[in-house]
């Protein structure tokens, strides 16, 4: 990811709108399947969302509880598998206008064409809706199991006004993206495009702290599940 994203940034002549703050750094790479606002075991809040399903807010370590519980749920599932993440596609999320040279955000997911992929978006999407249903997650649209990549959101310096965009179209014709695309993009652009990220174990589910920054850069855990297999 580094090698990809450095060759990205050292294009000449600069690919529009790109620069080093929106880049995702690699140890802060993850998948989503909720967010939650929680109260840690001294009361103070540990998350972004402002609504709450209930005037009691949920706490960390019922959410902790609850992801513990599925256990044996996700070994049944998994029915003596690792749980992988195949990193083969990538897309843009819809940009400005529907004009792929005003992008915000790049990510990497799953390709739908293997039984690794079926097994991590089903793992994923029980454990979302278990969440769901117990009012720990208040969103309520369907999981887009993906890993953002760049994100305008982050970048430096923060400005009034709408966020400045990047553009895909040049990004997916730069020598650096040439050297991890399986398949040149149709004309458009609106389709994921196959890439070759590798395949990742993942060796445990965590409920990580919104915002946060460990030793090395990465999201700090507040606890989380390890996986068997």
């Amino acid at each position: 990811m580094s090698s990809f994203t450095s060759g990205l940034l050292d294009m000449t002549p600069a690919l529009p709108g790109l620069d080093r703050t929106i880049m995702i750094p690699p140890r802060r790479l993850h998948l989503t399947l909720g967010v939650m606002s929680l109260d840690d075991a001294e009361g103070s809040d540990i998350g972004f969302n402002s609504q709450a399903t209930d005037s009691r807010k949920k706490t960390l370590s019922q959410a902790l509880s609850l992801l513990t519980s599925l256990e044996p749920r996700i070994s049944e599932m998994l029915c003596g598998a690792h749980l992988m993440v195949p990193l083969q596609m990538m897309d843009i999320m819809p940009p400005d206008g529907g004009d792929p040279d005003k992008a915000h955000v790049l990510w990497l997911g799953p390709s739908h064409e293997n039984e690794e992929a079926r097994r991590l978006r089903q793992v994923g999407e029980m454990v979302n809706k278990t969440f769901v249903e117990a009012g720990f997650i208040t969103e309520r649209r369907p999981l887009k199991l993906h890993c953002t990549i760049l994100n305008t959101t982050y970048r430096q310096p923060r400005t009034r006004g709408p966020r400045h965009p990047f553009s895909y179209r040049r990004l997916l014709e730069s020598p650096a993206a040439q050297v991890i695309l399986l398949e040149q993009p149709l004309a458009g652009l609106r389709q994921p495009v196959k890439v070759d990220f590798g395949t990742w174990h993942v060796n445990e589910i965590q409920i990580c702290k919104m915002g946060s920054y460990g030793p090395e850069g990465e999201y700090e855990s507040c606890g989380g599940l390890v996986l068997s297999g």
